[in-house]
């Protein structure tokens, strides 16, 4: 797991947003690959734009304030922590590596290389 610091964006309340949560911002982007409402987002957290920005509900509001660096040292050993993540896409695959069969002999007139064979009772 990689956590490297996130910075406190901006603090939403239940009186102008109607939920109460902090926003992260995760990963500098160059500047050119902003626009110019997310350069005035950051702007007030003083800090580059954000590749990544996500908000997280439930947590102690006063413990966090717009600027802030988060760090890893939140977590303690052992800690049980929800993650959220992507899958990388390997587009369509044969059952080698989709399924992690073995191939077949290649040589002295096998006609059976890479099919798959028996997936099974």
């Amino acid at each position: 797991i990689e956590a490297a610091p996130n910075v406190v964006l901006q603090k939403k309340s239940a009186e102008n947003d109607g939920y109460e949560a902090i926003q992260l911002g995760f990963d500098d982007k160059r500047e050119k690959l902003s626009n110019k409402p997310e350069k005035g987002h950051v702007a007030k957290a003083e800090t580059a734009p954000k590749r990544f920005v996500k908000e997280l509900r439930g947590v102690e509001m006063d413990a966090y304030e717009v600027g802030q660096e988060v760090k890893v040292e939140i977590f303690s050993a052992g800690e049980i922590v929800d993650v959220t993540g992507v899958s990388k896409g390997k587009g369509f695959q044969g059952a080698i590596k989709r399924h992690g069969q073995s191939r077949g002999p290649m040589s002295h007139g096998s006609r059976y290389h890479r099919r798959p064979g028996s997936m099974g009772p």
